[in-house]
C-alpha cells in the first residue's frame, strides 16, 4: 500500500536535493524554508482524505490513524508555520497557555509568537476565531527568566478539582456517545450543542488549572508571569524565543491597532481548545498503564548529573508522571522502571536534563511518542535519538482489565496474593492487639514517619525495579523487610507503591465481592442518615480480618489528609489512588475482552470506578468529621 510513503518525502533528501533553486528564481531564507512545512501540510490534507474513506476494518486504518496523529504533531511544534504576510512576518507558534495576574488570579490566554513580537490575547469563548488583544512585547526588547528544578514540577494544588473535572467531561462524553447512537451522527440538536459546550468549558477549566511551571517574560521593568504544566512546553517556548532573539529586528514599531491587525489577519489561528473525549470514537486513545523502564543513556562529552522526566497527556493537557534518580556518569544506566497510569493518552514526552545547581537545569534532550496498537501490543525496547544524545528505553502496555486481576498467588505462604485471614494468622496480633497482615502497619508507619510532607504521596509513582525488590523482601521474611523499610536509603515513594500492590494483588477485594454490589448500591442513597447508617451497617458486617485493616487504612489515610497543605493529598486525591484497589472485585472465571475506547463495557467500567472512589471519599470524609467506626 501506498500509505507508508507519505510522511513529507522532502524530509529524507538532503535540503539541497530536495529544493534546488536556479541562479534566476529570486527566493529568501525564509520561504525556502518553509517549503517542506508547506509539503507537511499537504500530505495531512491528503491523509485526512484517504482516512475518511478508509473504513476501520481495513488493516490500514491503524498506520493511518497513527500517521495521522504524528503529522498533526509535527504540524503543531514545527518551527515555522506557512503563515507569512508581507516584510518576513511569520507565526512560529500559538498555544493557549496561563497567565498568573499580580492578584493570583489564573487567566487562560492565547499566546502568538511571531518572528518579531509576542502577543497575549484573549480568546472570546463564544466567538472561536476572535482574539483581543490584551499586551504585547517585541522580540528585541523580551527577556525571559526560567530555571527547571529537578525536585519539584508538578502542581498537586488542583488535583482533586481537575480530576473531578475529568469525571464530569467523561459523564458528558458517554451522554453524548449515547445520543450518537440513538440519533443519526448527522443530528446536532439543542441538547447535544449544550453537552459539547459544556465539555469544551470543562477542559478549558483544566488547561486554567493545570500550569505550575513560571516562566517570566520581561519588557524592560515589567514583568509578566506565565504558568506551563510541563517542563516540555516549558523548553519549547525557551527555545523558540531564543532562535527568534538572534535575528533582533529593532525597527517593529507596533502599536495595539497594529498588532490587532496582524493577529486578526493571521491564517492559521488556533481553535477552542479540542476535547479528547470528545475522540474515543474515532481514534485509539489508551487506558489502563504504561510500563516504562529507562535503560541508559549514551552521547554525553563529560561526567555530570543527569536525569530524565516523563510526561503524558490527560484531557487536552499534559501532566509530569515520573522522575528517574540523577545519576552521575558519562554513561549513566538507570534500568529504572515506572508504571504510569494512562488517561485516554496519545502521546508519551521524554526528557533528558543535566543538573545545575546555580543556573537552572539544563536540558539535554527531549522527544514525544505518539502511542500506537501497532507497537504497544508487545514489549518494545526503542533508542531514542536526542540532540546528541541517545536513551535506551522500554515501554509495555497494560490494558484497563489487566491492571487488577486478583490472581490467587500458588506460593500458599506468601504475602501478596494471598487471603488476608491467612497472613493476619501467620502475623503477630501486635497491632493494637488486632490481627492484620505484618505488611500494612510496616508500610503506614513508615509512611507517617517520614512521608507525610512529601508531595505527591501515594501518587508520584515509584521506580518498579525497587519495588519488586522489596515485595521479594515482604515474600521471604516479613521482619527482614521491616529493616529494610526502616532503611533512609528506601524510598517512601516505593513503600507507598509497595503497599498499594498489596492491596492490587489480593485475590478478593478488602471489601469482599459478595458485599461489592450493596456498597456500591449506597451511592445512589440520597438521604445523609440513612446512608450514613447503612454504610456504617456493611462495614460492620465485613470480615473480622477485613474490618481491622479498613480502619486500620482510615486512619492512616486521615494522618495523610491531614498535612494535605504540604503532600497535596486531599480525601478527594486519596479516594480516587485507593477506590478500585480497595473495591474493585475479582474478575468472572470467563474474563471479557479488552475493551475498545468508547465501548460500552468501558462506560460501565468507567462508572464503576466513579462509584468506588465516591464510596471511599465518603468514608474519608466521614472519618476526618469525628465519625467513630467502632463496633457498639
Amino acid at each position: 500500500m501506498i500509505y507508508r510513503e507519505l510522511i513529507c518525502p522532502c524530509f529524507c533528501l538532503p535540503f539541497q536535493e530536495a529544493y534546488s533553486v536556479s541562479d534566476k528564481e529570486k527566493i529568501n531564507l525564509i520561504t525556502l524554508l518553509q517549503k517542506p512545512i508547506g509539503q507537511l501540510q499537504q500530505n495531512a490534507s491528503f491523509i485526512q482524505e484517504l482516512l475518511r474513506f478508509t473504513p476501520k476494518s481495513h488493516p490500514d486504518y491503524d498506520i493511518l490513524s497513527g500517521t495521522w496523529r504524528i503529522t498533526q504533531h509535527n504540524l503543531n511544534d514545527s518551527s515555522i508555520h506557512a503563515d507569512q504576510v508581507e516584510n518576513d512576518h511569520y507565526l512560529l507558534k500559538a498555544e493557549h497557555l496561563v497567565e498568573l495576574l499580580s492578584n493570583n488570579a489564573r487567566k487562560l490566554r492565547c499566546f502568538f509568537l511571531f518572528s518579531d513580537v509576542i502577543v497575549c490575547t484573549k480568546q472570546k469563548f463564544y466567538q472561536k476565531d476572535s482574539f483581543d488583544v490584551k499586551w504585547f512585547i517585541p522580540i528585541y526588547k523580551l527577556e525571559f527568566h526560567s530555571s527547571t528544578d529537578h525536585r519539584a514540577d508538578t502542581n498537586y494544588k488542583f488535583t482533586e478539582t481537575i480530576d473531578e473535572l475529568k469525571k464530569r467531561m467523561s459523564s458528558i462524553e458517554t451522554e453524548l456517545r449515547n445520543r450518537k447512537l440513538k440519533f443519526s451522527s448527522k443530528v446536532s440538536d439543542r441538547t447535544t450543542e449544550k453537552l459539547t459546550k459544556k465539555l469544551i468549558e470543562h477542559q478549558r477549566e483544566i488547561a486554567r488549572l493545570s500550569g505550575s511551571l513560571e516562566f517570566k517574560l520581561k519588557d524592560g521593568k515589567k514583568v509578566y508571569t506565565l504558568l506551563m504544566s510541563t517542563n516540555y512546553s516549558r523548553e519549547e517556548w525557551k527555545e523558540a524565543i531564543i532562535s527568534l532573539k538572534d535575528k533582533s529586528f529593532q525597527d517593529c514599531n507596533y502599536t495595539t491597532s497594529d498588532i490587532q491587525q496582524i493577529v486578526t489577519n493571521c491564517k492559521k489561528l488556533p481553535s477552542i481548545i479540542n476535547t479528547v473525549f470528545s475522540q474515543k470514537v474515532e481514534e485509539h486513545l489508551f487506558g489502563g498503564s504504561l510500563s516504562v523502564t529507562l535503560h541508559e543513556l549514551t552521547g554525553l562529552d563529560e561526567v555530570c548529573g543527569t536525569y530524565c522526566c516523563l510526561e503524558l497527556d490527560s484531557c487536552g493537557q499534559f501532566f509530569t508522571k515520573a522522575r528517574s534518580a540523577v545519576k552521575e556518569s558519562t554513561n549513566p544506566v538507570w534500568n529504572e522502571e515506572f508504571e504510569l497510569e494512562l488517561d485516554y493518552s496519545q502521546t508519551l514526552r521524554i526528557l533528558c536534563f543535566k543538573r545545575n545547581i546555580d543556573n537552572g537545569d539544563i536540558l539535554l534532550g527531549k522527544s514525544a511518542l505518539a502511542l500506537s496498537k501497532d507497537w504497544l501490543s508487545n514489549f518494545t525496547r526503542k533508542t531514542i535519538s536526542m540532540n546528541k544524545i541517545s536513551l535506551v528505553i522500554s515501554v509495555y502496555h497494560i490494558p484497563p482489565n489487566k491492571m487488577i486481576q486478583r490472581i490467587p498467588s500458588k506460593v500458599k505462604t506468601g504475602v501478596f496474593g494471598v487471603d488476608v485471614q491467612k497472613v493476619a494468622l501467620s502475623s503477630c496480633p501486635s497491632h493494637q492487639g488486632k490481627a492484620i497482615p505484618d505488611i500494612i502497619p510496616i508500610c503506614t508507619r513508615e509512611i507517617e514517619k517520614r512521608g507525610l510532607d512529601e508531595v505527591g504521596i501515594y501518587r508520584v509513582s515509584g521506580g518498579l525495579t525497587e519495588v519488586k525488590q522489596l515485595k521479594c523482601a515482604f515474600e521471604k521474611n516479613t521482619m527482614k523487610a521491616r529493616r529494610v523499610v526502616e532503611d533512609a536509603d528506601c524510598s517512601v515513594h516505593t513503600i507507598a507503591a509497595v503497599l498499594k500492590l498489596y492491596f492490587r494483588e489480593l485475590p478478593e477485594p478488602l471489601f469482599t465481592n459478595l458485599l461489592y454490589d450493596k456498597f456500591i448500591s449506597i451511592s445512589d442513597i440520597k438521604e445523609p442518615e440513612q446512608k450514613e447508617k447503612e454504610l456504617i451497617s456493611l462495614i460492620h458486617s465485613l470480615p473480622e480480618v477485613n474490618y481491622n485493616i479498613l480502619l486500620h487504612m482510615l486512619d492512616h489515610l486521615k494522618c495523610v489528609h491531614e498535612y494535605s497543605s504540604q503532600n497535596k493529598m486531599t480525601n478527594g486525591n486519596l479516594s480516587v489512588i485507593f477506590g478500585q484497589s480497595l473495591m474493585q472485585p475479582a474478575p468472572t472465571p470467563e474474563p471479557s475482552p479488552a475493551t475498545e475506547p468508547g465501548s460500552a463495557q468501558e462506560a460501565l467500567a468507567y462508572m464503576n470506578a466513579l462509584h468506588q472512589n465516591n464510596i471511599l471519599k465518603y468514608l474519608l470524609d466521614l472519618k476526618c468529621s469525628g465519625k467513630n467506626f467502632l463496633k457498639p
